[in-house]
């Protein structure tokens, strides 16, 4: 069977992804915040806090609320709303709240509904098989013994706009702890599901592991049984989180056992989010993806961590990963399936650092086969951008053992001890990539053991052109820079881009001595391979000296600027034809049959 189309690849398929996701996403975002959030619920009750409220005369209507948070909590209706009006809301009743039943709650705003453990209180903890929706709060300073500083979630919990700031866990999660444990058998099915939309995390710390969240989930499954586990973010800023151990942003730890024609999942996803400035103790500066799968008898199990339109800037690790840590232990048995996948796609990741290898991603995933097993072990790096980032020992961006197709991305100013871009233990196909320049170090950017087998040729090649060569004073000219090529070393190939293109956003200078392009310098960007500038020829005739440059890389171009009478005969010593002087030949012509017109007629 193949299982290729699980997991992303390069080519149409790549392309296919991004239109769709692009707008589908934000589509699917509305939606949900419409559903989740919504002023009214039709058919069950709706019940009002407000600081100014009563618990003891009050009825939970708008016109006459509640006081606290349990309050509400005890009077509405299973399925129901709870809405809290901006405020501040701490200490008894307004913390240490566990939910027991499906409710949605809702604050008036993200910045002024708040809810205060002040450094001493945990706020929600959600049973199992309860779903539970929170929008537009504040949750700040809450803190807890174990784990989940804010939120301990054990059912499905989605929180739509929200600010968790500052919160504090001994163990893990110091925002949120999503924990999940299950055993299916004949023929069932369970799940644990956490989603985050256009949430910020800000401040978080952990003693253990997951700064801000905390993923823990053990899933055993049997007999025809399906079993998933789901962290979902999308349009979430997370920054400046700490944990002690691993994963500084987020940790995400799972166990997959699987027998008998069973199915175990754990998916993280992450969309279109922002992560910066978290910090962990060993792996994983900002994201911690732990997973051991276990399988036999037919089974398929997969751990995967998806990363779509991210940006990584400046995390740190004391081990390994600066920004991603994937480490994963697949062991199978008799016919089953595991898979241990990393996925990043259209993603930043830069100024990340690690004492030890990575400095952007550490990909390590331990396989052991026995009997008629398969694994999928996996890095897929596609049109991302991985510069300047730092390893003080090996793989300046990535370091991998494990297989990896890395392809279309921009690796620029990377610095490690050994591969200052990449150093690999594994067979790795990293070819149609930009490496700073047309002509690649090769020797210094990528190491690997002696077991690996590394495909980087061919390689993105930059070109440089302007149209037309030659403009007269006041006219301009189109510039051009294509990394939509590529090349073994002497012969340069044109790329379809559709099929893959250097990162989006890509920085390019156009330079000039003579004329303007904005001014003597521009800074354009890529779209789809290619940036442009317009040279404009405003300062007179001359030869206009033009250089490109885009990292390492300069190109070097001209165009003749020319008197506006002198154009002409330029043009016409280019021709080879003669088709202009013959032009110019007739308009004499013309003229003159015109002046004895207008002699004979007595016009002049």
């Amino acid at each position: 069977m193949d299982y290729s189309n699980l997991f992303l690849k390069r080519g149409e398929k790549i392309k296919n992804q991004e239109i769709t996701f692009k707008s589908f996403i934000p589509l699917l975002f509305i939606i949900l915040t419409l559903i989740f959030c919504s002023g009214t619920v039709s058919a069950v009750k709706v019940i009002y806090i407000n600081t100014t409220g009563s618990d003891t005369t009050g009825n939970g209507t708008a016109n006459n609320p509640y006081h606290t948070i349990q309050k509400g909590v005890d009077n509405v209706d299973p399925n129901g709303l709870i809405k809290i009006a901006n405020g501040q809301y701490s200490g008894i009743n307004n913390t240490k709240i566990t939910l027991n039943k499906n409710i949605k709650i809702t604050g008036q705003s993200s910045s002024k509904t708040i809810i205060d453990g002040k450094g001493t209180d945990w706020l929600f903890k959600i049973q199992p098989g309860v779903n539970v929706t929170i929008c537009n709060i504040k949750l700040t300073r809450g803190y807890i013994e174990g784990s989940g500083g804010a939120i301990q979630n054990q059912g499905i919990l989605s929180i739509n706009g929200c600010y968790m700031e500052n919160n504090t866990a001994n163990e893990y999660g110091g925002a949120i702890y999503n924990y999940c444990s299950f055993n299916v058998n004949n023929s069932g099915f369970n799940f644990c599901v956490l989603n985050l939309n256009n949430c910020n995390l800000k401040g978080n710390h952990a003693h253990e592991n997951g700064g801000a969240i905390s993923n823990q989930c053990t899933i055993n499954t049997e007999s025809s049984s399906i079993g998933n586990c789901v962290l979902n973010l999308n349009y979430c800023t997370i920054s400046k989180n700490t944990a002690d151990h691993n994963g500084g942003a987020i940790s995400n730890n799972c166990a997959i056992n699987s027998k008998s024609s069973s199915f175990g999942n754990c998916v993280l996803n992450l969309n279109y989010c922002t992560i910066s400035k978290n910090t962990a103790g060993h792996n994983g500066g900002a994201i911690s993806n732990q997973c051991t799968i276990n399988m036999d008898s037919a089974c398929l199990g997969a751990c995967v961590l998806n990363l779509n339109d991210c940006i990584f800037t400046d995390n740190k690790s004391g081990d390994n990963g600066g920004a991603l840590s994937n480490q994963g232990t697949v062991n199978i048995s008799g016919s089953g399936l595991g898979a241990c996948v990393l996925n990043v796609s259209r993603s930043v990741l830069k100024d990340n650092n690690t004492n030890g290898n990575g400095g952007a991603i550490l990909n390590l995933c331990i396989v052991n086969i026995s009997d008629s097993g398969v694994t999928k072990e996996s890095l897929n790096v596609i049109e991302s951008t991985l510069t300047f980032n730092i390893a003080y020992r090996d793989g300046g961006a990535i370091w991998n053992d494990g297989t990896a197709n890395i392809h279309f991305n921009r690796f620029f100013g990377n610095i490690s001890h050994r591969g200052k871009a990449i150093h690999t233990d594994t067979r790795m196909i990293a070819t149609d990539n930009w490496w700073g320049s047309n002509y690649p170090n090769f020797k210094s950017l990528i190491s690997a053991s002696l077991k690996a087998k590394v495909n980087y040729s061919p390689w993105l090649y930059l070109t440089f052109t302007s149209s037309p060569k030659i403009i007269s004073v006041g006219s301009i000219s189109s510039l051009t820079a294509s990394f939509n090529q590529h090349t073994k070393g002497t012969i340069i190939t044109p790329i379809n881009p559709t099929n893959g293109h250097i990162p989006d956003g890509t920085p390019v200078i156009f330079n000039t001595d003579l004329g303007n392009v904005g001014s003597k310098s521009v800074r354009k960007y890529t779209v789809s391979g290619l940036a442009y500038a317009i040279l404009r020829g405003d300062e007179g005739a001359g030869i206009a000296r033009l250089q490109l440059i885009t990292d390492d890389q300069k190109l070097k171009n001209t165009v003749v600027i020319t008197d506006t009478d002198n154009t002409a005969a330029v043009t016409i010593g280019m021709q080879k034809t003669g088709s202009p002087l013959t032009g110019i030949i007739l308009a004499i012509l013309m003229i003159s049959a015109g002046l004895i017109n207008s002699l004979k007629k007595g016009k002049l």
